[in-house]
């Protein structure tokens, strides 16, 4: 199951926010359903192109409601700080955490 997107759809396809936020959850073992991707552009400075927009991604975990904001576009990687929160626990355990692992 796919990740469900909201707000500016345009940036969401085509800088590849989508894919990189379901890549990041795949590789931390959390189920892509429970989570919503919310993409809204930021204007600075007239950028008016979307390859050269900043933008503002609000990801939530909707099975515990836990959710943070990150910003993107030239000089910002949102998903570096995205993926610090996970190996936190800010979005909660993974769901397919090895047993082994979970018992450590």
């Amino acid at each position: 199951m796919s990740v469900l997107c909201e707000g500016d759809p345009w940036i969401t396809y085509q800088l590849g926010v989508k894919q990189d936020l379901e890549a990041q959850l795949s590789h931390a073992g959390l189920k892509h359903e429970n989570f919503t991707l919310h993409v809204r552009r930021i204007n600075t400075h007239g950028a008016r192109t979307a390859w050269r927009s900043n933008f503002v991604v609000r990801v939530t975990n909707t099975a515990t409601g836990k959710f943070n904001c990150y910003c993107g576009g030239p000089g910002h990687c949102w998903t570096e700080p995205f993926v610090q929160d996970v190996e936190l626990g800010t979005f909660g355990e993974p769901a397919t955490r090895p047993r082994s692992a979970a018992l450590g």
